[in-house]
């Protein structure tokens, strides 16, 4: 071990440029390799936790009596729970197709087609967000 020790600094002050440069970019390597892994660990985590959070929100959406359905920015269906599925009577497949049978909201003063009424409170929505930016 002493041996080892002693010509260690030895080898050390023997080195040529070249020699630096190599151990220079084994050690850049390794730091590499370590932060890869690193990374890879805390995907896993994250997969983990995000599919546990999926299912607790799935479990509740499952089990409300209140109709939800999530719609793409496309307007295809994305997840529909059961109360809606039998209010919209929406087919096996209905996961990711467009609403065929576009429902009717009262806004108070008429009927829209549940489509145009998004787009409405779409554009309101920046509207008041775009108001609110003006008046700071």
């Amino acid at each position: 071990m002493d041996v080892t020790l002693e010509t260690l600094p030895q080898l050390i002050n023997n080195m040529s440029q070249e020699d630096y440069v190599v151990a220079g970019i084994v050690i850049v390597l390794v730091l590499f390799l370590i932060h890869i892994n690193s990374l890879r660990q805390e995907k896993k985590k994250l997969i983990t936790t995000v599919y546990t959070h999926v299912k607790v929100f799935q479990k509740a959406f499952e089990t409300a009596k209140d109709a939800m359905l999530i719609l793409s920015d496309t307007y295809e269906v994305v997840y529909a729970n059961q109360a809606m599925v039998s209010l919209l009577e929406l087919d096996n497949n209905f996961q990711y197709q467009p609403l065929k049978n576009i429902p009717q909201i009262n806004t108070g003063k008429n009927w829209l087609g549940l489509m145009l009424f998004l787009n409405q409170k779409k554009i309101d929505s920046i509207r008041n967000f775009s108001h609110s930016l003006n008046l700071c």
